[in-house]
């Protein structure tokens, strides 16, 4: 993150930018990372979409 800007342990904004630069340099866009991470769910997606609580969190594999 201190690629981004100095102050990345306390600005959330600097923290933003440098995951928004991850996603598109990884994924393309994060419509294609969200894809990504709910295939690769070691927890079931619910009807909203989203991974539902699996052991106590939200466990997403397949992202690094």
């Amino acid at each position: 993150m201190a690629s981004v800007a100095p102050d990345w342990t306390t600005d959330p904004f600097t923290q933003v930018t440098w995951g928004e630069g991850y996603i598109y340099g990884r994924y393309g866009d994060p419509e294609n990372a969200w894809n990504i991470a709910t295939k690769n769910s070691t927890c079931p997606i619910g009807s909203n979409g989203l991974p539902t609580e699996c052991n106590g969190g939200y466990v997403i594999s397949g992202l690094g």
